[in-house]
């Protein structure tokens, strides 16, 4: 999955585009992975506010690495719940993405 969102930012910057935003907000696939009501994952991706946030860390660890920090944003939306989909500890979670970013 990372190799995608690499290639299509990449794909973005040789498009003509200033920058790419990753979205990890408003019920989008990264942000089911941050939620804990959403990801019931048992593996590294799952459980722990750590092991959530993993594989956003990871995508834009990799785009900023392709197409440069500066070029690389990200949304998230720590207080929006979408549907049913919230977190129990939205602080804990986005508190510590946000601290390893």
């Amino acid at each position: 999955m990372t190799a995608d969102f690499v290639k299509a930012a990449q794909n973005s910057i040789d498009a003509g585009f200033d920058g790419v935003l990753i979205q990890a907000c408003n019920g989008y696939l990264l942000d089911e992975f941050l939620r804990s009501s959403a990801n019931q994952r048992k593996d590294d991706y799952g459980g722990s506010a750590a092991n959530r946030s993993r594989i956003v860390l990871e995508i834009l660890e990799a785009v900023a690495k392709q197409v440069g920090g500066n070029r690389t944003g990200l949304k998230i939306s720590p207080c929006n719940a979408y549907n049913d989909m919230k977190d129990d500890n939205p602080a804990e979670t986005f508190t510590y993405l946000l601290n390893e970013i």
